[in-house]
């Protein structure tokens, strides 16, 4: 569980982007070399380019660009106020995650769960809000982390918590 909701520093975690061929790639999220006991741990980095916000018209929350307002996206919130975790930009690609802390659930195990919004700056455009990491308040309890992998048209986002495959184009 994280113990700072509130800090725009709590990591979403490392990422890994193994090239395949020029624009593609698998990008995972992991855990092995994170620090803290709660399975999180907070990295320095600058000040976010996007903020968490609630639409009072629509009664949701957004992901929102600092600098164009324009630039939201309507995201989930799992029984708590959500909050910006980081982001991480795709050098080969002008793919962004932008990741945020979607909430916690459960009774005998509290697990935390991150969301990603994908972003094409290029393009402007969202493709969307995919499940990224879920952590546990159990030490010895790990789930798999979702993976996406970039081919030249189109991405692949699998969930095996959810059991769940998509594919987007560009």
């Amino acid at each position: 569980m994280v113990k700072n909701t509130k800090s725009w520093a709590v990591a979403f975690g490392l990422l890994i982007l193994t090239a395949l061929a020029g624009r593609v790639g698998t990008i995972q999220a992991f855990s092995d070399n994170l620090s803290d006991e709660t399975g999180v741990s907070q990295i320095k980095r600058p000040p976010p380019e996007w903020e968490i916000v609630y639409l009072q018209d629509d009664s949701r929350w957004a992901i929102q660009n600092i600098e164009n307002k324009n630039l939201r996206h309507v995201i989930l919130s799992q029984g708590q106020v959500p909050h910006y975790a980081g982001s991480h930009r795709i050098k080969s690609l002008p793919i962004i995650f932008l990741v945020y802390f979607s909430g916690s659930a459960g009774t005998s195990e509290i697990v935390d769960i991150y969301r990603t919004v994908l972003f094409n700056t290029k393009k402007e455009k969202f493709y969307g809000d995919f499940p990224f990491r879920v952590t546990s308040s159990l030490p010895d309890r790990s789930y798999p982390d979702t993976v996406f992998t970039f081919q030249k048209e189109h991405f692949t986002v699998e969930d095996a918590n959810t059991e769940s495959k998509q594919i987007i184009k560009y």
